[in-house]
């Protein structure tokens, strides 16, 4: 009988671990605890099968995160085979090693190195190093060190283990595969994308051979590939592997299950990076109600999804409730995780940026150290994170203008990528700049500032490419230096490049793209060309019109305001330069610009009234509803910019969108008295307003303006910005088309 039973469960425990790899863990939980159960009525507690039993439970509440119950399970077979087989034995060794997997996997790096270590040289003594589990352990330590960011350490072990595996294994062997798999992480995490790429490809094709598609296994290689596409700026590659993951996880595991989950988050943070926030949105909430509803609420799972929510609304300027969503994750993750996991600083670093971006600098400064804490507690010093939390802390205090305190940070987080991720590295870069920054403020050294700027410039030349925006960032960075120095024969150029490696990669009606112009503007006014400088000024300012209103249609009141304040200079610069060129066309534009801002204006109350209209005309809330809906994904995409569908099928979608939007509103204008009020603001402009006006009359409307001096020289100790002007545009009646009769007049300071 007790050999039946033996036999028996050792059956059972084969099934487990065979659907455990489907990832069929709730079916393979059920069989555990039987195999479980009849090892201990019938086999005793020291015996092997019995410890199998217990091993495998251990594997199970890993997968299902629920950790507590897998530590001393593991403690427990350990000790067996060292009572029973003694710690010169394979399968002791395989205990060992389990206990240090459940180490890395909780975060517990310090306690998992030794253990690891302990397994390998067991395995290489009692099995040599021509055998699986030796591969198996140094790629397993390797991990553990690609982990701590210990790079140099962790290439020599997984290379070693990919030797060994393509010596003793089959070139299809899954095993092969798997440590393929890792090694290609490495170089994903040094940045090393082309050493990465056939590395995943191989892993890939191996698994499809033997797995076949549909196994959770090979949907994992591909979402592997799809996240490495996505870091190299392939997305449309990128979304193609993950819509395929998503369906082969849908088939083999069911939509009830935490694959499922991930593989459209995965999704979701490919869409937040393409600027698809509508749809990255729409998967997080797919993700956290699914979640819920296998985990329960306290799960770590639904706290990383809550943290990726969060992180999307701070992304798209929906500050409050990222405030709100970062908050609930912070506190369930020092509840569930504890205040020294590292998932636990990602999201205390999130808030903290929210409450940067909330001009709250003293309430991120100490989370920030915590987070820096954390980091050097649990990665050590050398890790690449590591070095991204001295960037963040160096940050905001940049933006307290402490750049004594930023300066030893940066130069710090500089050093530990060179050392872990290479000069070659886009952090490395992005240090560059940033101390670029401190170097101006801190120390006025513009050479060395200079040197920095172009240095980074050539990284993201060879790592990203001359048509990529973030190497147009850069060109723009750099002639910023120049312009605040005076140089803007230096300047122009480069701001002319950047503005069109702008004009390819982004809509003609970003944000940046207006920045950029306003900048090429400021040159031109420098350098005495006011005519050319007024006409890029009348682009930055329409396009900000039209994101004014945008804005204002899907804002708070105080983001509203918030809104406004961010866009006086532009247009007191537009002002200014009309001051110095009163022709007749300016002048003629500048009324128009003006009558506009008010009409714009008018938008501010655009959330108000169509809660108002809601209540007073119940039967067109639907089409309300719909017309706000359309006004987010409008202002959305158009800051996001172009995304992988490139920019003529971005500005198709703009294009439909506003078509449809514009129907919407003349369909309501014709039940609603008030939508027609409002198109009529938003059409005002000189035409408009002198056939109104009574015969004879006139009608001067005054702007108060700071003055800009585009001549003045910062680092000369000249002051850009003027006392306070007034400007009187006076227009007669009937006459809005002859430019010569519209007066513009200075009528003082104060």
């Amino acid at each position: 009988m007790a050999e039946n039973i033996q036999n028996r469960v050792q059956q059972l425990n084969v099934q487990v671990v065979q659907l455990t790899q489907y990832g069929r863990e709730k079916e393979a939980m059920d069989i555990a605890l039987h195999a479980y159960q009849l090892a201990t009525q019938y086999l005793g507690q020291d015996h092997l099968e019995f410890a199998d039993s217990l091993n495998n439970l251990a594997i199970l509440y890993q997968e299902m995160k629920d950790f507590e119950k897998a530590e001393p399970l593991l403690l427990q077979v350990k000790e067996i085979r060292r009572r029973v087989l003694g710690e010169r034995h394979e399968m002791f060794a395989q205990a060992v090693h389990n206990l240090a997997a459940y180490y890395h996997a909780i975060g517990k790096h310090e306690q998992a190195e030794p253990l690891y270590q302990q397994s390998l040289e067991l395995t290489r003594q009692t099995l040599g190093e021509g055998h699986p589990e030796f591969v198996t352990s140094l790629n397993n330590l390797g991990e553990l060190y690609r982990t701590l960011g210990r790079y140099a350490e962790a290439e020599p072990l997984l290379k070693r283990a990919a030797e060994i595996a393509r010596w003793i294994l089959d070139p299809k062997h899954p095993h092969l595969a798997g440590i393929l798999d890792n090694l290609g992480q490495l170089y994903e995490s040094m940045g090393r994308y082309a050493e990465a790429v056939p590395l995943y490809r191989q892993a890939m094709e191996i698994r499809q051979e033997v797995l076949g598609e549909n196994h959770p296994i090979y949907a994992a290689t591909l979402s592997r590939l799809a996240g490495l596409y996505h870091l190299m700026g392939k997305y449309s590659e990128a979304e193609h592997l993950f819509h395929k993951e998503i369906a082969i996880t849908r088939r083999t595991v069911g939509v009830e299950h935490l694959e499922f989950v991930k593989s459209l988050n995965n999704l979701s943070q490919l869409y937040l990076a393409v600027g698809r926030y509508a749809e990255a949105e729409k998967l997080l909430q797919q993700s956290l109600t699914i979640s819920r509803r296998v985990c329960g609420e306290e799960h770590p799972d639904v706290a990383e999804i809550l943290n990726n929510l969060g992180w999307l609304y701070y992304v798209m300027g929906r500050y409050p409730e990222a405030y709100t969503i970062l908050n609930q994750t912070v506190e369930m993750k020092r509840k569930i995780l504890g205040e020294r996991h590292p998932n636990f600083a990602i999201s205390l670093n999130n808030l903290a940026i929210v409450y940067q971006v909330m001009n709250r600098d003293t309430d991120a400064e100490p989370m920030l150290r915590q987070v820096v804490e954390i980091r050097r507690e649990v990665l050590g010093s050398n890790h690449p994170d590591f070095a991204h939390s001295l960037y963040n802390l160096a940050d905001v205090y940049q933006s307290m203008q402490r750049y004594t305190d930023a300066e030893p940070l940066l130069k710090e987080a500089i050093e530990v990528w060179r050392r872990t991720l290479g000069e070659k590295h886009f952090q490395f870069a992005m240090g560059l700049e940033s101390l670029a920054k401190v170097y101006i403020h801190l120390q006025h050294d513009y050479t060395e500032a200079e040197t920095l700027y172009k240095q980074a410039i050539e990284i993201k030349r060879q790592t990203l490419g001359e048509q990529h925006p973030d190497f147009s960032a850069s060109l723009h960075a750099l002639a910023a230096l120049y312009s605040f120095v005076g140089e803007h024969d230096r300047a122009e150029p480069l701001l002319r490049q950047a503005l069109e490696i702008k004009r390819t990669t982004l809509n003609t009606d970003h944000l940046n793209f207006a920045i950029n112009l306003g900048n090429l503007a400021h040159v031109c006014a420098a350098t005495r060309r006011i005519e050319e400088a007024l006409t890029l000024m009348d682009q930055v300012i329409a396009i900000e019109d039209h994101l004014i209103g945008q804005v204002f249609s899907i804002s708070s009141e105080d983001q509203r305001l918030a809104y406004l304040e961010s866009n006086k200079i532009h247009f007191y610069q537009y002002l200014s330069l009309v001051s110095l060129h009163p022709s007749a066309l300016a002048v003629q534009n500048a009324v128009n610009v003006v009558l506009r801002r008010k009409g714009i204006t008018t938008e501010a109350l655009a959330v108000q009234r169509d809660a108002v209209l809601g209540g007073r005309y119940p039967a067109i809330v639907p089409k309300l509803e719909a017309l706000r809906t359309l006004r987010e994904q409008i202002i959305q995409k158009t800051f996001a910019g172009p995304g992988h569908e490139g920019l003529s099928a971005h500005q198709k979608i703009l294009s439909e969108w506003n078509v449809r939007k514009n129907q919407l509103e003349a369909e309501l204008v014709q039940q609603i008295p008030e939508m027609n009020l409002e198109q009529q603001l938003r059409q005002v402009d000189r035409q408009v307003i002198a056939n109104v006006l009574s015969e004879g009359g006139r009608l001067i409307e005054f702007v108060c303006f700071e003055r800009y001096d585009f001549e003045a020289v910062a680092v000369w100790g000249e002051a850009p910005w003027k006392p306070a002007h007034y400007l009187a545009f006076v227009l007669p009646a009937r006459e809005a088309r002859c430019c010569s009769d519209v007066r513009l007049r200075r009528s003082g300071t104060h």
